[in-house]
């Protein structure tokens, strides 16, 4: 199989999250409206090296494969996770946000004065509009390779744009 593109998703966690005493994967115990992403995380690493990371209101961005317990609803501000995350040096051909308004701003703020043009290849942006462009800004990306979706509701990303996401990082060969 030929794996052509780096992908990093970021998304966050989900309230709804299975029942058990045992440490289980990230990607695996968030539950509810999260099927949409592990969904969506399954078919793109079919094609593709995809990182999936949450941010968590416990143990902050985390890989979707870290091994964690269920926990209860905790408020956390976010700007010194994203600063971190910045510093850390993530990087990848396509980068997939996918996170609610609260979050955005969190990262917006933490991102001003970084420099991450070089970081991502393509951004694509699921999300409320008015944040589109700030994020497209705080990431230093032009319109050839920023794409931007609204997002729909509670529903993080939908079947079509799924489908349209696909189709921008599929038409892009190394």
């Amino acid at each position: 199989m030929n794996r052509d593109h780096e992908v990093l998703l970021l998304t966050d966690e989900s309230p709804t999250q299975q029942q058990t005493q045992k440490d289980l994967p990230a990607i695996e115990l968030f539950q509810g409206s999260f099927q949409e992403i592990r969904l969506f995380y399954e078919h793109l690493s079919k094609k593709h090296d995809v990182e999936l990371q949450i941010v968590t209101s416990k143990w902050g961005i985390i890989r979707g494969t870290e091994r964690i317990q269920n926990y209860g609803p905790r408020k956390r501000n976010f700007t010194a996770e994203f600063k971190n995350w910045i510093k850390k040096g993530n990087s990848a051909e396509y980068l997939i946000i996918l996170l609610p308004s609260l979050l955005l701003r969190y990262l917006v703020k933490a991102s001003q004065g970084a420099s991450l043009s070089t970081k991502f290849g393509k951004i694509i942006f699921v999300g409320p509009p008015s944040y589109a462009k700030s994020v497209c800004d705080s990431f230093g990306a032009s319109s050839e390779n920023f794409y931007s979706f609204r997002r729909v509701g509670v529903t993080r990303i939908t079947k079509e744009y799924r489908s349209e996401i696909m189709k921008i990082i599929e038409s892009t060969s190394k």
